[in-house]
């Protein structure tokens, strides 16, 4: 029986020394940077159906504040709802009820600045 216990003493062992190791592939952060520094804007509040439509993609998502906006997403706000979007560059955006709105970067020649964002309203105030 000891030697029962022995054996399995060391296989736990020999298994908690090989997850000490660091085995996880190496992060790619150069992409990270980039991604990040495709953000625009965010989500500051959300109150009542506020929702994303993600450069990309077909289909309409939930939208919480703290989510992050980048070029060529759009937003809408349903009925009695309403949110605020901040930009990162300075400067807010107020969504009232039944509202859409693109979020983009302006092109570079316009303005000179291309950390300012442009805004597209499609329906509602």
């Amino acid at each position: 029986m000891c030697r029962a216990w022995g054996w399995a003493l060391v296989a736990l062992a020999s298994g908690l020394s090989a997850c000490g190791r660091n085995r996880e592939a190496p992060v790619d952060t150069a992409g990270l940077t980039r991604k990040l520094a495709d953000i625009i804007a965010t989500c500051a509040t959300a109150s009542g159906r506020v929702e994303v439509l993600r450069g990309g993609q077909s289909f309409w998502e939930p939208l919480a504040p703290g989510a992050t906006f980048r070029s060529g997403d759009w937003v809408r706000t349903g009925a009695q709802a309403s949110a605020r979007i901040e930009f990162l560059g300075g400067g807010r955006l107020e969504l009232e009820e039944d509202s859409v709105v693109l979020v983009e970067r302006p092109p570079p020649a316009e303005p000179p600045d291309p950390s300012l964002p442009l805004i597209r309203t499609a329906l509602g105030r």
